[in-house]
């Protein structure tokens, strides 16, 4: 009688840890081309998710704008505005005072010496290029000399289409590193939306951006002036689907 008694209880427990295993499974999306497009395009619906190809990334080193910049990254060597920053003050994304005053760089720039002073010049932010700043902020370096080295960037980017991705890799356990999670890299299509972004209609701005479409059969003419650029994607502890960390970069 107890014999039969602990088999039922046995038989209760396997039946329990099926069940939950069946549920862990049922919550567990599945990867296709469906639930990669919608996960991609919400991505890029951000600023700060679009490739940095699609994005002018401002000389020097600074905190965000508003800020002061050393005025020797914003001239050419005769001492003449560049081009890309005339085009931005142009096209209303923002103001430059030239020489504002001069001072000293922050102490993580890569470029500070202590008790060294700069012409500075003064670059202030319109409400249009407030739309299309991004601040990106490095984890810190230290250098030879043994300085704190943090790059921080400030760059205008451009909103971009999604041109569908053309391959994914089969979903796996990333073998070199302790990611407990499924991760796919993802190779898509991408172009700068010029509908959303009116300041690249600006020839000069256009060409300061890093983006190289590629060439393409003649034939496939929907697919003219698209990049191609891989996202990687990662499972969550729940098994729902979305960007990994740093999507861009390939950590296998």
């Amino acid at each position: 009688m107890v014999l039969k008694k602990r088999n039922l209880i046995a038989l209760g427990l396997i039946s329990t840890m099926i069940s939950d295993i069946s549920f862990a499974a049922s919550n567990e999306e599945q990867l296709d081309e469906t639930k990669i497009n919608n996960i991609i395009q919400g991505f890029l619906v951000d600023l700060n998710n679009v490739p940095s190809n699609a994005c002018i990334t401002l000389p020097g080193f600074g905190h965000k704008l508003p800020a002061y910049v050393k005025t020797s990254v914003l001239q050419t060597a005769g001492g003449e505005m560049r081009k890309d920053i005339d085009s931005l003050i142009k096209n209303k994304l923002m103001t430059v005072k030239i020489n504002a005053k001069k001072g000293s760089l922050y102490p993580e720039d890569p470029d500070y010496i202590k008790g060294e002073e700069f012409p500075l010049s003064y670059i202030e932010l319109t409400p249009e290029g407030e739309k299309f700043l991004r601040h990106d902020k490095s984890k810190p370096i230290i250098s030879k000399s043994g300085n704190k080295i943090v790059f921080l960037t400030n760059s205008f980017c451009a909103y971009v289409l999604y041109g569908g991705m053309e391959k994914f890799t089969k979903p796996t356990k990333n073998p070199f590193d302790n990611n407990p999670h499924k991760v796919s890299w993802v190779n898509f299509l991408w172009k700068p939306d010029l509908s959303k972004t009116p300041w690249l209609a600006d020839k000069v701005l256009m060409d300061a951006l890093p983006y190289y479409p590629e060439d393409y059969p003649k034939h496939n003419s929907k697919k003219e002036n698209w990049a191609r650029i891989g996202m990687m994607l990662e499972q969550s502890d729940d098994g729902v689907w979305g960007a990994g960390e740093k999507p861009y970069t390939l950590r296998w």
